[in-house]
């Protein structure tokens, strides 16, 4: 706020100044050309000040947004949304609850009941434009590691209509967009909300964590050359590293 009063300051300080100069410059005496040079040497220091204003503010102001997408990230640490569930299986709190615990035993091989999900429900409202694909349902747990054996056994339901994702805010969902898009979607996936992509050397890797679009366009400006098909199993814990 204190930047903002000497902003403040020096625009009454310019207006008195530019007063000055017209009153004495009206009637058959206008203003020479060294008021008027003032008057322009006055208004750029005026307009730097005002850039450099808005320069700060704009800073704090992403700063302030990441701040609060990371409290919101960590929030979401025990969430996930399970896609492919057909809407008349699971409408209800309670429906959707128990065909998670039923997906995690049959499917997933893992035997987490009702009473460990704080809660299920479906995202958003009912489809009516006829869209076949019914909406996600997004589990709660009440432990933090039932998130993570759900997300690592993931990988059994390769090939068959449900799938299992982080639940991810909006800024973190769109960088993972924008990084599939820039280094192609195989090279790209999310762990613990943390967006992750694989580059470099076909047999030495790099794995680099992206929780901001600033992190984003700087890995986008920097050359890097797309790791190839096959090597994604690489230990994800590296990449907390980077």
């Amino acid at each position: 706020m204190d930047r903002l009063g000497q902003l403040e300051g020096a625009m009454r300080a310019f207006e008195a100044r530019l007063e000055e100069v017209v009153r004495g410059g009206s009637g058959d005496n206008p203003p020479d050309s060294a008021a008027l040079s003032l008057i322009q040497s006055l208004f750029t220091i005026f307009r730097s000040q005002v850039m450099e204003e808005l320069s700060w503010l704009k800073t704090q102001l992403t700063a302030q947004g990441e701040h609060l997408d990371r409290l919101e990230t960590y929030s979401r640490r025990t969430c996930i949304l399970i896609h492919g569930i057909p809407e008349d299986q699971a409408q209800t709190e309670v429906q959707c609850l128990q065909a998670a615990s039923d997906l995690f035993r049959n499917q997933l091989e893992l035997d987490i009941p009702v009473s460990r999900m704080e809660r299920a429900h479906r995202l958003g409202p009912r489809r009516t434009d006829g869209t076949p694909r019914p909406r996600p349902v997004i589990v709660k747990f009440f432990s933090y590691q039932d998130k993570r054996a759900v997300f690592y056994n993931k990988k059994k339901l390769k090939g068959r209509t449900v799938s299992v994702t982080e639940s991810l805010t909006k800024t973190r969902l769109d960088i993972l967009k924008k990084a599939r898009d820039h280094f192609q979607a195989r090279n790209v996936w999310t762990s613990d909300g943390k967006i992750v992509v694989k580059t470099g050397d076909p047999n030495n890797p790099k794995l680099t964590t992206l929780t901001t679009h600033r992190e984003l366009q700087a890995m986008v400006a920097t050359p890097t050359t797309p790791a190839p098909d096959g090597l994604r199993n690489v230990n994800t814990r590296r990449s907390r590293l980077l």
